[in-house]
């Protein structure tokens, strides 16, 4: 028979072995870093206009030790490749709008999927999914641009009016519109005639931030009734999905959830005609970083898209310098440990200073998610040059990144 003394010191014996397994395990994963599977990198459009700027970015991205490149094909109805759906980008000729639709001489797209091919880096043709046109000036008629040629697809107001683009912000296509569906349909089974490795959508939701800027269309309208010429959309085909989804309600409840719908109804399309060529493209899109914000006011809950398997990868754009933990936190509650993993990537800005970089890198361990996306690539190099933010990048990168397997 064992004495009470001899139960205490087996009791404290094992007690202080368990602390020690606890701290050995503690301190072996602390010195173990983090690891992530991606590592993309947005370039807008506005970071190249020569067959060299997109040569050069792709390589940059690749040396840097990204994963994927978020190559932007498409902005407000224009496009940089040759479709037979929407014009040349005039961007592309210096902005000049009596250029667009002019063949400039070089495949943008083309070009980057074979440079991303040399480069052993993976190219997602990036594109505005909305925005339909930006600007006072309207784009000539009849070169198959959106806003120009059917003025009838784009979002109408509570007041009744069409949408207007301001000096510096898009007028948007409507989602729930047939038409823009099939339009928009086309241009993804365009781009994946390229065999890009997957096709990223960005503006896929209500423009609810409109308010900020209304005031240039309507400068006689109090600021207290703005709110109204920014409330999108009233028209027939989104009054449709109103009674089919919740039948006479039109309370404010009743609009989120019909939003809410009509967005994940155009993810579906768009990922079915993504699917439909190439199984395995994967469909992201950027989403904002407040899914608070993204549920109630855009229409845009990418949880729900990765739920039903019409999304790949959300790109949670976490811009926040101070919001940037409680963001992560959000969105992370909306997701199972099995879809951070596999679906969720963490959109960091470059504005940042570098100390708030790194550590809004480091941050994202705690996640568990998929990987982090950069915006952008000129905030990162200049001149086509690396810069001590890119460098810190690639720094981390190298460190956080799972290796490519090598081939033969």
């Amino acid at each position: 028979m064992i004495g009470p003394s001899k139960n205490r010191y087996r009791i404290f014996f094992f007690l202080l072995l368990g602390i020690g397994i606890a701290f050995g395990y503690l301190l072996y994963h602390a010195r173990i870093p983090f690891i992530i599977e991606r590592a993309a990198l947005w370039v807008p459009r506005f970071d190249y206009s020569t067959p060299e700027d997109v040569k050069q970015i792709v390589k940059n991205a690749a040396n840097a030790g990204f994963t994927d490149v978020f190559f932007q094909v498409r902005g407000n109805g224009t496009v940089f490749y040759p479709s037979d759906l929407e014009p040349w980008a005039h961007d592309l000729h210096g902005g000049e709008l009596e250029k667009l639709g002019e063949n400039p001489g070089w495949n943008p797209l083309r070009l980057a999927v074979e440079q991303a091919n040399y480069h052993n880096i993976n190219l997602h043709a990036y594109i505005n999914v909305l925005p339909g046109w930006k600007g006072r000036s309207n784009p000539p008629s009849g070169r198959h641009q959106p806003w120009a040629d059917h003025p009838d697809w784009f979002m109408i107001d509570a007041q009744g009016n069409t949408m207007q683009p301001t000096s510096g912000w898009y007028t948007f296509l409507n989602p729930a519109h047939p038409d823009v569906i099939r339009h928009l349909s086309g241009l993804i089974r365009e781009m994946m005639h390229y065999s890009v490795a997957g096709i990223h959508l960005d503006y896929i939701r209500y423009p609810y931030d409109y308010v900020s800027v209304a005031h240039e269309i309507y400068p006689q309208i109090p600021t207290k009734d703005l709110s109204r010429y920014a409330d999108f959309s009233y028209d027939p085909y989104t009054e449709a999905q109103m009674i089919k989804h919740v039948g006479l309600d039109r309370s404010k409840e009743a609009r989120v959830e019909v939003k809410k719908a009509i967005i994940e109804n155009l993810v579906a399309e768009l990922s079915h005609s993504m699917k439909k060529i190439d199984s395995k493209a994967i469909l992201s899109a950027s989403v904002l970083g407040n899914p608070i914000d993204g549920r109630w006011h855009a229409g845009q809950v990418a949880s729900d898209w990765v739920n039903r398997g019409t999304l790949d990868w959300a790109v949670q754009m976490n811009y926040g310098q101070d919001t940037f933990s409680l963001h992560g936190k959000r969105f992370g509650r909306s997701l199972s440990k099995k879809q951070k993993k596999n679906h969720w990537l963490i959109g960091i800005s470059a504005t940042h200073s570098m100390e708030k970089i790194q550590s809004q890198f480091k941050s994202i361990a705690e996640h568990r998610c998929k990987g982090v996306a950069f915006f952008s690539y000129g905030l990162l190099f200049k001149e086509h040059a690396f810069t001590k933010k890119s460098l810190l990048i690639k720094n981390l990168l190298e460190v956080h990144v799972v290796k490519k397997p090598q081939t033969d």
